[in-house]
């Protein structure tokens, strides 16, 4: 990358409000072919609307409603083992927090997200998990039923007329007709 191009994707890195950084970064760097210098770039613009940065895998609901977010609103990854003031501190077991995410993906989010997940090691010994989630199958939502999405660096619940615009954009009938033409037992339409 030329001198010229790398300043000025630093600079819209660093500007605020800016949904820069995931989508250049996606667009740039293919997954499988994403090493530790990429994760370190991405890393510097902070979080944004395609990027959420946690320290530990800790509550499951707020993981759960992130993820969700990331996924309805335009995909983007989620990176365990990173500081608030954007250092690389790693996880203790890389192993159990990608166990714990597939389990989340799969059980808690509905219809499920199907993650690439990847466990990234660093010269020093640290160990980072990063989870990256595309917008398939959106809109998610938790098993309570509540939909989000992703606003700059927070999450929020969708309001109405954002979860009719996200099954308009996905050709999906709405949560009601999909009831109404449910094939469970008992059901009069199969």
């Amino acid at each position: 990358m030329s001198r010229k191009r790398h300043n000025e994707y630093r600079r819209q890195r660093q500007t605020s409000g800016s949904e820069r950084s995931y989508h250049a970064y996606q667009v740039d760097v293919p997954a499988q072919g994403t090493t530790r210098a990429d994760l370190i770039r991405l890393l510097r613009g902070g979080e944004d609307t395609y990027l959420e940065l946690k320290l530990r895998f800790s509550n499951l609901a707020k993981l759960t409603a992130e993820i969700i977010a990331l996924a309805n609103t335009a995909g983007g990854a989620m990176i365990f083992g990173v500081n608030d003031q954007l250092r690389i501190e790693g996880v203790d077991d890389p192993e159990n927090v990608v166990e714990e995410l597939r389990g989340i993906c799969s059980q808690q989010i509905q219809p499920p997200v199907f993650p690439y997940i990847r466990k990234v090691a660093f010269d020093s010994g640290r160990r980072i998990v990063v989870l990256e989630v595309d917008t398939e199958n959106r809109p998610h939502r938790t098993l309570d039923d509540r939909f989000y999405i992703r606003e700059g660096s927070h999450k929020r619940e969708a309001t109405r007329e954002e979860l009719s615009r996200l099954y308009q954009e996905n050709h999906l009938h709405t949560p009601r007709t999909d009831s109404r033409l449910s094939l469970r037992p008992g059901s009069r339409h199969r």
